[in-house]
């Protein structure tokens, strides 16, 4: 139905919203049609009556991470530049969820060189990534090297606790556990003192 709609307003030169198409972009991976989700992606993009944000190819994006298409993501980032946006740290995690989907855990380490690179911070979702993509390519001292640098921050830890347990590492996962409950006994007391 919306795709439908998209034809009948690109043929009457309408502009489209963001919302509008990231709600269609969305309803392909819902129903598991990511090609469609791309064609439309492109079909917007080349119309001239729609301008992306860092937030339309995010769900572009996370159509494609959903089923590792590590091709058209790299497809789809190469346009960001062309037109003048910058990837943000939710592009950078996308990126390298689909990479760890396609079994490239190489490149996902890449998207999450490039958020250090790019003077982006890490969240939650970029470590539990980073860690199946250690995982997946048996990286175990690249997984032992992220727990430590996790460690200290204040992000929520349980993702990642959970990949390291399933993967058998439960030293680094107790380590990082620890580490989480620590943190909350600290953002707990800073709370008080105010």
């Amino acid at each position: 139905l919306s795709l439908a709609l998209w034809d009948d307003l690109q043929s009457q030169g309408c502009q489209l919203s963001e919302a509008f198409v990231s709600q269609v972009i969305t309803s392909c991976r819902d129903s598991k049609q990511w090609q469609l989700a791309l064609e439309f992606c492109w079909s917007a993009l080349r119309s001239g009556h729609f301008h992306p944000s860092e937030s339309t190819f995010g769900a572009a994006l996370n159509v494609l991470e959903a089923v590792g298409q590590w091709r058209e993501s790299l497809e789809l980032f190469d346009r960001l530049d062309n037109l003048g946006l910058r990837p943000n740290v939710l592009i950078y995690n996308l990126m390298a969820g689909t990479a760890q989907r396609a079994g490239r855990w190489q490149m996902a380490v890449h998207w999450l060189q490039r958020l250090d690179k790019d003077g982006l911070q890490k969240s939650s979702y970029s470590y539990s990534t980073a860690l199946r993509a250690a995982s997946s390519g048996r990286q175990k001292r690249w997984s032992q090297e992220l727990v430590r640098e996790m460690t200290g921050t204040n992000l929520d830890h349980r993702d990642s606790v959970d990949v390291l347990a399933l993967e058998g590492q439960t030293p680094e996962a107790s380590l990082l556990y620890r580490d989480y409950l620590a943190s909350r006994g600290r953002s707990k007391t800073k709370t008080k003192e105010k």
